[in-house]
């Protein structure tokens, strides 16, 4: 039976709604989702580099939010505008 993430973590939907997350049908809608590892195997010259650039981008965002210390202050609102594509 398909299951949702919420159920997955047994929160309720109408909680996980609230935090603006997107739900997904772990059993159909993950077919969907792109694995940033595969970035790395792909020998398309469209995404050739690209694996590097997501890395790298994501560890921009874990340093800012390193030095976080509350939600909603500077460092945590810089690291929801890295996470705004593009930028």
């Amino acid at each position: 039976m398909p299951k949702s993430i919420s159920d997955h973590i047994g929160v309720s939907a109408q909680s996980f709604a609230a935090t603006g997350a997107f739900d997904a049908i772990l059993d159909v809608d993950s077919l969907l989702f792109i694995d940033p590892h595969l970035l790395s195997s792909s020998s398309a010259p469209e995404v050739a580099a690209s694996y590097e650039t997501v890395r790298s981008r994501f560890r921009r965002i874990l340093k800012v939010l390193s030095y976080s210390r509350a939600e909603d202050d500077p460092f945590w609102k810089g690291a929801v505008r890295l996470l705004l594509f593009p930028s």
